[in-house]
């Protein structure tokens, strides 16, 4: 009797380990995800196991940080905390500043009342593991958040505009 066998062997190396990131005031507590103008300060931490790729010495990774209202980003290096820990921490804490994006500094993400914040880390040894965090700035001033212009008696001309406030203006 003769029978043939046919296997499968499917390798797709060591075990994947999902990154994290997490935000960090001065004193390394925990931040919420609601920051102050000219006031918050922040380090970003990444831990991921993979991230290690020279054993011998300390590594470093990059993270993105994207202002998605007003479109100021910046690109921060992580450093390794040790040889092979596979966590990583910025150098410099991130200071979040009332400022347009073209006058915010090295180490600074412009933003405004409301605005949101995207961090994001992405393994530079596999793009399909990735970590994010968002911050909010708190306005503390009513914020427009929809008008309309109209013209109320046909005659090609606007009469009317309407805006749509967060909050009830006070005057």
């Amino acid at each position: 009797a003769v029978s043939n066998h046919s296997f499968f062997v499917e390798f797709q190396g060591a075990k994947q380990y999902p990154s994290q990131l997490v935000l960090r005031d001065k004193a390394m507590l925990p931040i919420s995800d609601t920051v102050r103008l000219d006031t918050t300060v922040f380090n970003v931490i990444v831990t991921d196991r993979n991230g290690n790729q020279n054993g011998k010495a300390v590594d470093v990774v990059k993270v993105r940080i994207k202002n998605l209202d007003n479109g100021d980003s910046i690109t921060v290096s992580l450093s390794e905390t040790g040889d092979s820990t596979g966590i990583f921490q910025t150098d410099a804490t991130i200071a979040v500043v009332d400022r347009t994006p073209a006058s915010s500094g090295e180490n600074q993400i412009a933003m405004n009342g409301g605005d949101r914040v995207r961090i994001w880390y992405v393994d530079p040894t596999d793009e399909t593991d990735s970590s994010e965090a968002y911050i909010t700035s708190k306005a503390n001033f009513p914020l427009a958040r929809r008008g309309w212009l109209k013209d109320t008696d046909g005659n090609g001309a606007v009469d009317l505009l309407m805006v749509e406030y967060s909050t009830a203006l006070k005057q």
